[in-house]
């Protein structure tokens, strides 16, 4: 094992220098910084935390689970409106036999300024545990930007509900998402379906020699558990900029992608920020020094291309999205930098969505290698093996993110465990703490953009036309 990967090695380019965002990290130095700050955490019986229905309840049953639109109390109208089909649709399957299953959450029983999770789910009778879908469904799909929908109550809630999230700039990209998913889910899937993996390997860099390992290892897994899927692969020198087009919406679009490569960051308030944080850097990059335009993928680059029922997850930093501070190595800090002047999604998942993507899984804030290998254990491939096995196996995209909210849970048991023992060395156990504490973060950040009802696999859709929902809106303002 080389002395980089026993490291922990941060994915991520600085899109205006073409340097690492942050180089390899010592175990020691990051826990001498965090150390004061967490020993104020209690202790916590060490257990896995995970988010289910009741039991008995079949996650992929939406009558049996519930769905939720879950709205700030002052949700713009006109979004409602443009949600029309998508509400209609999920009343039929959610409420047609138990009415209470199907919400839409506004005005008094919608999010207010300031919401914890515990805050809301106790104004609608629920508290932490499995969910009952009679007192509050399992699909929650929050409206919102990160502003005034925190990214922490996206998280927080994610433990214990499946959750999604959409916000759009206009209501008529909210109206094509709606038509788009509807119709997907109208028609009848193909007899064969595409699962593609990309990932890119640039020499001299451990953080994607290790991403190019892990999902060649993944892929090789996955080939006899697919079935009716056929498996395909770029890696290496074949994941360029033009490859990764051709799978967003041109002739080679799968209908599960998986991406694996350096995010391009950018200074606080750089006014490339909004448009290509998060960008997917592809293999053209000539490496540290510059970064090219033509050697990133952001959502710009989407143009008029429509990647019509897919489902993506992306490994990269800022993929789903900014935090405004840092949530990693400068946690314990008073005043930690801010990474942008506001929270805000990344532009390339909303693109994609707004034009025919049903979901995308993407992370928050910066991506680790702790997500890859844990320690002296090596690779673990089983949480992401377990998200592919649910989508492919019919699973709506909140509910294959089950494994990322058990681990995150699990770690945040361990480390408040750890920290809670008095027996607990700073210096001896350096390298332990550090390894609990960004892989716990790096595991929460794990997102749904798009509806958590949405599942794999589906045809080129037909455009469905508005029409109205069925019943009243609960609590509109």
């Amino acid at each position: 094992m080389s002395e980089d990967l026993e490291r922990l090695v941060l994915n991520g380019i600085d899109g205006a220098t073409g340097r690492y965002l942050l180089d390899p990290v010592d175990p020691e130095e990051l826990v001498r910084g965090l150390l004061p700050a967490l020993r104020l955490a209690p202790a916590v019986p060490r257990r896995p935390i995970s988010r289910n229905v009741l039991e008995g309840v079949d996650a992929r049953d939406l009558a049996a689970t519930g769905w939720a639109l879950v709205c700030p109390h002052d949700v713009d109208p006109a979004i409602l409106e443009a949600l029309a089909p998508l509400l209609a649709h999920r009343q039929a399957q959610a409420g047609a036999q138990q009415p209470q299953r199907f919400r839409v959450l506004t005005g008094a029983d919608g999010l207010r300024p300031g919401d914890t999770k515990l805050a809301f789910l106790e104004r609608h009778m629920c508290g932490p545990g499995p969910v009952d879908p009679d007192v509050l469904p399992y699909y929650l799909l929050l409206i919102g930007d990160p502003e005034r929908v925190p990214f922490a109550l996206q998280t927080q809630l994610d433990l214990q509900f499946a959750v999604g999230r959409l916000h759009f700039a206009t209501p008529d990209e909210y109206a094509a998402y709606a038509c788009n998913l509807v119709a997907a889910e109208h028609t009848e899937p193909p007899a064969r379906r595409d699962l593609h993996f990309f990932a890119t390997e640039h020499s001299g860099d451990p953080a994607t020699a290790l991403g190019a390992r892990f999902f060649e290892r993944l892929a090789a897994v996955m080939q006899p558990r697919a079935g009716v899927w056929d498996i395909g692969t770029s890696f290496g020198e074949r994941a360029t900029r033009a490859t990764l087009g051709g799978l967003l919406g041109g002739p080679a679009t799968p209908s599960l992608l998986v991406t694996a490569s350096h995010g391009l960051g950018f200074p606080c308030g750089d006014p490339r920020q909004a448009a290509r944080q998060g960008a997917l850097l592809c293999q053209d990059w000539p490496g540290p020094g510059s970064v090219p335009d033509d050697s990133a993928f952001a959502g710009e680059d989407l143009g008029a291309a429509e990647p019509r029922g897919l489902v993506a997850l992306h490994f990269s930093c800022f993929s789903g999205g900014t935090p405004r501070l840092d949530q990693f190595s400068q946690q314990a800090l008073a005043a930690p930098p801010p990474l942008a002047p506001r929270p805000f999604l990344a532009d390339l998942p909303r693109r994609m969505l707004a034009r025919g993507a049903l979901a995308v899984i993407a992370h928050v804030d910066r991506v680790w290698s702790c997500s890859l290998r844990w320690a002296r254990a090596g690779t673990q491939i089983a949480t992401f093996r377990g998200v592919l096995d649910r989508l492919i196996g019919g699973h709506p995209v909140g509910s294959a993110l089950e494994p990322f909210a058990a681990r995150y849970g699990e770690l945040a048991a361990e480390l408040l465990a750890m920290l809670g023992d008095p027996t607990t060395d700073p210096k001896r156990d350096a390298a332990a703490l550090a390894s609990l504490w960004t892989a716990h973060n790096d595991a929460r950040n794990y997102i749904v953009l798009g509806d958590p009802a949405a599942r794999l696999p589906v045809a080129a859709p037909r455009r469905v036309a508005r029409q109205p929902i069925v019943g009243p809106v609960t609590g509109a303002a």
